[in-house]
C-alpha cells in the first residue's frame, strides 16, 4: 500500500517512523527540511504535499490545528486519486472534518477522522490510541497503517465522531458519541 505521511513534528515523526518499519510504499513530506532527512533512505522524500498525494493510496495529516489541516487539504485534495483516503490525524474540531469530508466526496476522497492521543512513553513500539470516524470499511482498509503506531485503534461511527468526543459543535455526532460510550 502506498502510504504519505504530512506533518513530522513530535506525534507525526514518530508515527512515520514506525510507517517506515513496515511494508509500506511510504513517502514523507513537512515543511522542515531538517525533518524530512530523518527520514532519507527510510522513505522517499516528497518535495510537495501534491506529489505526495497523488503517488498515496492513503495520505496521514499530522498537523497543529484547523487553520494548517484546511492549508494542508488545499494542496492534497486536489491531487488525490478518487478512492484514496485521508486520515486527519490531528485533533481538530469535528466540524472542519465534516466539512473536508464533504468537499473531499466530491472528488470520491474519502476522509476518515483519526485523532491520536499517546498511549505509551516506554517503547520504541506502537504508542498512540487511534479513534476513528467515518467508514467503517475504509476504517478497515487502513487498519495495518493504524497498527504500524497505534496500540488500540476504536472505530466510533461517522465522521467527525472520533473528534467529537465532549464537543458541542457538531449535535448530531455528539448524540452518535454517546451511544458508544
Amino acid at each position: 500500500m502506498s502510504v504519505g505521511f504530512v506533518g513530522l513534528g513530535i506525534m507525526g515523526s514518530e508515527q512515520a517512523r514506525l510507517l517506515a518499519t513496515k511494508d509500506f510504499d511510504l513517502a514523507v513530506y513537512d515543511v522542515s527540511s531538517d525533518a524530512m532527512k530523518v527520514f532519507e533512505g527510510k522513505a522517499a522524500l516528497a518535495p510537495s504535499m501534491a506529489d505526495l498525494a497523488r503517488e498515496a493510496e492513503v495520505v496521514c495529516l499530522c498537523v497543529r490545528d484547523d487553520v494548517q489541516v484546511e492549508e494542508c487539504v488545499g494542496d492534497l485534495l486536489p491531487a488525490m486519486a478518487p478512492e484514496s483516503i485521508l486520515l486527519i490525524h490531528s485533533t481538530v474540531r469535528p466540524s472542519t472534518a465534516v466539512s473536508i469530508g464533504e468537499r473531499a466526496a466530491e472528488r470520491s476522497v474519502v476522509v476518515l477522522d483519526a485523532p491520536v492521543s499517546r498511549s505509551r512513553y516506554d517503547t520504541d513500539g506502537p504508542f498512540v490510541f487511534t479513534m476513528t470516524g467515518g467508514d467503517e470499511s475504509a476504517a478497515r482498509r487502513v487498519a495495518p497503517i493504524l497498527d504500524a503506531y497505534s496500540t488500540d485503534i476504536l472505530y466510533v461511527g461517522p465522521l467527525g465522531s472520533a473528534l467529537a468526543r465532549g464537543e458541542a459543535d457538531v449535535p448530531h455526532l455528539r448524540a452518535t458519541c454517546q451511544k458508544t460510550t
